[in-house]
């Protein structure tokens, strides 16, 4: 997966435009409170500071956004893809996509936002969610576009 969101970084890096994409596996059955200390393990400086509760809409629809922003070149920030660039960035995509998929299911628990000290900047778009199942492996995802 690290080469997969290094090529997604390298592929939406353009004008005064570049991108942090995240993946954080958490053990089965993790708390929100497990979540937690799980996280930290690994960004020392990372505190929840208050989730919400969503649902996979809300995914799809943060991840869709994220994946579909392409900036205002005309106004100093954005991406200029070529027709195979773009077909690359839609295949990596949709791979992240699946990866994602693999982790929600109608008994997970999702909760969106809440969580400070992350790598990255968010200026144009951001997103980060905890994806929690009591049986089989959970989910940090987070992402964000700045200049």
């Amino acid at each position: 997966m690290d080469e997969l969101l290094a090529r997604l970084e390298r592929v939406m890096y353009g004008l005064n435009y570049a991108t942090t994409f995240r993946l954080l596996p958490l053990p089965a059955g993790t708390s929100l409170k497990g979540a937690e200390a799980a996280i930290v393990g690994v960004y020392p400086k990372a505190e929840l500071t208050g989730p919400t509760h969503a649902d996979a809409a809300t995914v799809w629809e943060e991840i869709g956004y994220a994946f579909d922003y392409r900036g205002d070149i005309a106004h100093g920030s954005g991406l200029e893809l070529t027709d195979d660039q773009e077909i690359e960035l839609r295949e990596l995509q949709d791979r992240y996509r699946d990866y994602v998929r693999g982790f929600i299911g109608p008994e997970s628990t999702i909760y969106t936002g809440g969580c400070r000290g992350l790598p990255g900047y968010p200026v144009f778009w951001g997103f980060c969610f905890l994806l929690l199942n009591a049986d089989r492996e959970g989910l940090l995802l987070f992402g964000d576009a700045s200049d």
